[in-house]
């Protein structure tokens, strides 16, 4: 499955919250530690952001190969920058207080983080 096609060939999706300062400073996101494909993953919740995204080095854990989106699209963060994100891990095991779930993870150049959960995990 292939996330981001609502934004994809049509221009940016944004996040609001790139690093622990952002998310510190907005009491709309919450921080902690969720298990993804059985690593622990420090964590930003961004109500703000709709896909879901992992950090390209914190996915070289992964034991499988990253899938090519679709359609490609731009990401742009708080600080105005616009990054490519081109690669989604279909299907990755979130467990969320001892539930799992699935989410599709898109690539995106982080480090404050390891992963950023969007609004698209909460429907699964």
């Amino acid at each position: 499955m292939n996330q981001g096609q609502g934004n994809a060939g049509r221009g940016q999706t944004r996040v609001f919250a790139f690093t622990r300062q952002d998310a510190q400073a907005s009491n709309a996101m919450v921080t902690g530690i969720l298990s993804v494909c059985s690593f622990d993953a420090l964590t930003l919740i961004d109500p703000g952001s709709t896909p879901s995204y992992v950090s390209s080095y914190f996915a070289l854990r992964f034991s499988r190969q990253p899938e090519l989106l679709n359609d490609p699209f731009l990401v742009a963060t708080p600080v105005g920058e616009a990054l490519l994100v081109e690669y989604v891990y279909s299907a990755c095991q979130i467990r969320v207080e001892g539930r799992d779930t699935l989410a599709d993870l898109i690539v995106l150049d982080m480090i404050d983080f390891d992963m950023l959960m969007g609004i698209d995990w909460l429907s699964s």
